[in-house]
């Protein structure tokens, strides 16, 4: 879990991201008893076209420069 954030934090500082939240279960651990979780869940604000359809996701291919691969489903 330590990396996802040493990550996020970079990527903010490279600019790749405006900014994040943390929400789910990690981001309820602030608010409740600690418990086990095997996700991260990430919120990032997305420009939209002007048609009002995003395009690009911010960070998609910086993770994949980063060797990083898309998984879908648990």
């Amino acid at each position: 879990m330590k990396k996802v954030f040493e990550i996020l934090n970079q990527m903010t500082k490279n600019g790749e991201l405006e900014n994040y939240a943390i929400g789910g279960a990690i981001g309820a651990v602030f608010y409740v008893e600690p418990f086990s979780t095997q996700d991260i869940d990430v919120f990032v604000m997305m420009n939209a076209e002007a048609t009002g359809l995003v395009t690009t996701i911010p960070g998609w291919r910086y993770l994949k420069e980063l060797g990083y691969k898309e998984t879908r489903g648990c």
